[in-house]
Order: structure tokens, then sequence, then C-alpha cells
């Protein structure tokens, strides 16, 4: 689920990703919880130029897709893009 708004010069997200509870063996006999995951993204545009910022796990949840292996906590990246036309 997402939404977002927008302008002629910027545009904001807020993504929710929910994933339900996963059987790791076929007897069921092991379960995985469900995750809840929630994303924010900003792009703004001026001239030729895109800055991005994404804020990924905001609530700084502890999940793993695949036992075993977890997935990074909160993290954030910047982006800048250069268009030519």
């Amino acid at each position: 689920v997402s939404a977002s708004i927008s302008s002629s010069n910027y545009c904001a997200e807020i993504r929710y990703n929910y994933t339900g509870k996963r059987y790791d063996l076929p007897d069921h006999s092991l379960v995985m919880p469900a995750i809840h995951i929630l994303d924010f993204n900003v792009v703004y545009v001026i001239n030729r130029w895109n800055y991005q910022i994404n804020l990924n796990n905001v609530l700084n949840e502890h999940f793993a897709i695949v036992r075993f292996f977890p997935m990074p906590l909160r993290n954030a990246s910047i982006r800048i893009t250069y268009i030519i036309k």
C-alpha cells in the first residue's frame, strides 16, 4: 500500500509492506513471523537536477525474509541525478 503527494517540483511517498507468516519446512513445524515495513522517500526536481532521499524500514523492525539472514535495520540513501537532454 502506498500514498504519495506531489507538485511540479517534488514528490513524497510513503509505502507500507506487509508479509504474512511463512513456513520454512514442509510439515509447517517452523513459522517465520509476519513482517510490517514502512518506507519513505522524497524527490525534488529543479532544472535538470533530481535530488532523492530514501528512508527504508522507518520503524527499525528486526526481520528476515529467509531464516538466519537478517535484513538491514533503518537505513537511508541519497541520490543526485543530472538529466541530459
